[in-house]
């Protein structure tokens, strides 16, 4: 999992995510505690990093690597709700994101922004 947090594209990202969580629940079903230690950890780590990573980049329209971040779940059918959940954010914050991402990209609604991140290669 580590491995894959280092390297930049999201999608590794979310892999090593998904690794780890599921090293922590075996760790933690077998009694081995400093693992399951470590392994929440580099969890609780790898949140800052892949956010900083993502804040590095240079992306079109001056969109910001959250604005990327939702635009990729937009494309891939999440609803505000469930964006919301996946990044810990509220709705709120979402929609003021989902805002930013259609005028940015000078589109009128998910559908036309989840077509413009398939041609930037975004999602």
């Amino acid at each position: 999992g580590r491995t894959l947090l280092l390297r930049s594209e999201a999608g590794d990202a979310t892999k090593a995510k998904a690794l780890l969580e599921e090293s922590l629940a075996l760790a933690s079903s077998a009694g081995m505690t400093a693992l399951k230690d470590r392994v929440g950890d580099l969890l609780r780590q790898s949140e800052t990093k892949v956010g900083e990573r993502l804040l590095s980049h240079s992306y079109p329209d001056d969109l910001s690597g959250r604005e990327v971040e939702v635009l990729r779940l937009i494309s891939s059918g999440k609803s505000n709700r469930d964006i919301a959940a996946d990044l810990f954010i509220s709705t709120n914050t979402v929609a003021n994101h989902v805002k930013n991402i259609l005028s940015k990209t000078g589109t009128a609604n998910r559908t036309e922004a989840a077509a413009y991140a398939l041609r930037r290669d975004l999602a």
